[in-house]
């Protein structure tokens, strides 16, 4: 059981590592960086937009139970979605939100 674990920590640290080096990239700054940065309403539509881009972009298609990087990747990317989601909520920009990413289709 104890590799098992282990097994588990380490699929769990490299997907952690790797999407917060995506992330760093595509967004333009640390995952980890908690310093308060007044967001007009355009900006706050563009970041949720681009944070749901980034975590359905970067969430695996397959799913094997016995890949621990595969499912922490899974499982990390759910939670960027949920919080988006709700962040999404909390400022009511989902319609606009939703028409900006329309627009990056189009």
């Amino acid at each position: 059981m104890d590799g098992e674990f282990k097994r588990s920590q380490e699929g769990f640290y490299k997907a952690d590592k790797e999407l917060r080096e995506k992330y760093k990239e595509f967004m333009g700054h640390d995952s980890s960086d908690l310093s308060v940065v007044e967001l007009s309403r355009d900006e706050l539509i563009e970041k949720y937009a681009k944070l749901l881009l980034f975590w359905s972009n970067e969430k695996p298609q397959y799913f094997d139970v016995s890949d621990y990087y595969i499912t922490s990747k899974i499982q990390i990317c759910d939670q960027g979605l949920i919080k988006a989601c709700g962040r999404i909520s909390h400022f009511n920009i989902n319609e606009e939100v939703k028409d900006y990413l329309l627009n990056l289709i189009n």
